[in-house]
C-alpha cells in the first residue's frame, strides 16, 4: 500500500492486522509477521508512515503473541522438527531486532527496549531439559543456551550424556544432533564433549543401525563448510588413532569430484 502511494489506507490495514494477530494460531505466521513489521518500521520514513503509532504498538504485541504459541514446538513430530527449529531460530532473531529497535522521534517516548528479549530464556530452558521435548528442538535449544552464555560446560555435558550416553535411542540422538547443527554447526568442532559423545554413540551401532541412520547423519553434516568437514574428519580419525592427513586428503578428493 505504501509503495503505491496508499498511505492513507494504512490505519485500516493495520487495524485488520491487529484483529488477525489476536486470532492467528500459527507460530510461523506470527513470527513472519513480526519480521515484516520490523522491515516496515525501519523503512517508515521513505515509505511515509512515520506518523502511525499503531505500527509500533503492533511490534510490541508480536513478541508476546509468538511466545504464547511457542510451547506448541515442544512436541513437534519428527517430520516437522526442522521447521520447528527454524521457527525457534527466527523467533530468537526477531527478539534481538525488537530489543534493539530504534525509538520513535518523539522526545516524550520512554527510552527503554520495546520488548524483553530475555522472556525467551525460560522456554529454551524447558525445551532443553524436559524429557518429552522433541529431540531436534531440544538440540537447538541446548545450542542456543550455550551460545548465549546461559549454560556452562557442566550443564551442557549433562544434556549430552543423556542424549548420547548409555541407553540413548539412536534415532533420537541423531535428531538431537540435527537440531544442534541447525542452530550452531560450529559447536561440533568447538566442543569436544559433543564430538566424543557422537563418536561413542556411532561406535555402538551395528551395521544395520549405521545404514539406517546414515542419511540423517549426512543431512546434519551438510551444515558444515568444506573446511569444517575436513577438520571434523581429521578429529574423528584422530580419536581412533589413524592418520589425520589421510582423512583430510580423502575429504578434499570428495569435494573435487
Amino acid at each position: 500500500a505504501c509503495l503505491v502511494g496508499l498511505q492513507h489506507r494504512l490505519p485500516q490495514l493495520l487495524g485488520m492486522l491487529s484483529t488477525h494477530l489476536n486470532e492467528d494460531a500459527s507460530h510461523g505466521s506470527v513470527i513472519d509477521c513480526g519480521h515484516r513489521l520490523v522491515t516496515l518500521w525501519r523503512a517508515r520514513e521513505p515509505l511515509g508512515v512515520q506518523q502511525h503509532p499503531e505500527l509500533r504498538r503492533l511490534l510490541a504485541r508480536v513478541w508476546p503473541a509468538a511466545l504464547f504459541l511457542l510451547p506448541n514446538l515442544q512436541h513437534s513430530p519428527a517430520d516437522a522438527e526442522a521447521q520447528a527449529v527454524q521457527h525457534l531460530l527466527a523467533l530468537r532473531e526477531l527478539g534481538r531486532m525488537l530489543h534493539t529497535l530504534d525509538a520513535p522521534a518523539d522526545p516524550a517516548a520512554l527510552a527503554r527496549p520495546l520488548i524483553d528479549a530475555s522472556l525467551l530464556t525460560p522456554h529454551l530452558q524447558r525445551f532443553a531439559t524436559a524429557p518429552d521435548t522433541a529431540p531436534g528442538v531440544c538440540g537447538a535449544a541446548t545450542a542456543l543456551l550455550y551460545l548465549e552464555g546461559l549454560w556452562d560446560d557442566a550443564q551442557l555435558d549433562t544434556v549430552l550424556r543423556q542424549r548420547f550416553g548409555p541407553g540413548a535411542v539412536p534415532a533420537d540422538a541423531v535428531r538431537f544432533l540435527n537440531g544442534v547443527m541447525q542452530a550452531a554447526p560450529e559447536l561440533l568442532l568447538r566442543l569436544p564433549a559433543l564430538l566424543h559423545g557422537l563418536d561413542a554413540l556411532v561406535r555402538g551401532w551395528d551395521e544395520a543401525a549405521f545404514v539406517a541412520h546414515l542419511p540423517d547423519l549426512r543431512q546434519a553434516f551438510t551444515a558444515l563448510r568444506p573446511q569444517d568437514t575436513a577438520t571434523l574428519a581429521e578429529r574423528v580419525v584422530g580419536l581412533h588413532g589413524g592418520d589425520a592427513r589421510v582423512a583430510s586428503s580423502l575429504v578434499a578428493m570428495h569435494y573435487e569430484t
